[in-house]
């Protein structure tokens, strides 16, 4: 299940970032990252009161993803001659993003939770 479409990514996220023939690849990398990050507790279905929670947190995480994949983050730019040069961002701090965009998004929700009910 991917949880956020483009239409919602760019009406209601107010994302610019990924190009629609791209959205969908994005969304589904993030989608599953909730999805075991919750503990599968949203495969079948997400609660109306965590709706837009979740779709938010789609759409930043696949924001995070696409910038990951298209060589991270501008570390210096030029102007005189154009020049720009990215920097790798590492797996650690990359996933520590992605913790902290749960954590944001899903934190307060009991989705997290790792015990049991």
């Amino acid at each position: 299940m991917i949880y956020a479409d483009y239409r919602y990514y760019k009406e209601q996220f107010c994302g610019k970032l990924i190009p629609q023939d791209d959205f969908l690849y994005f969304a589904a990398r993030a989608s599953e990252y909730i999805n075991w990050q919750t503990f599968g507790r949203l495969e079948a279905g997400v609660p109306e009161e965590y709706d837009t929670k979740v779709k938010k947190c789609c759409c930043a995480l696949a924001e995070l993803e696409y910038k990951f994949e298209q060589n991270g983050d501008i570390s210096s730019e030029k102007n005189g001659n154009y020049s720009v040069t990215y920097a790798k961002k590492s797996d650690s701090s990359h996933n520590a993003e992605k913790s902290r965009i749960i954590a944001v998004y899903l934190g307060n929700t009991g989705l997290l939770y790792r015990g049991v009910d």
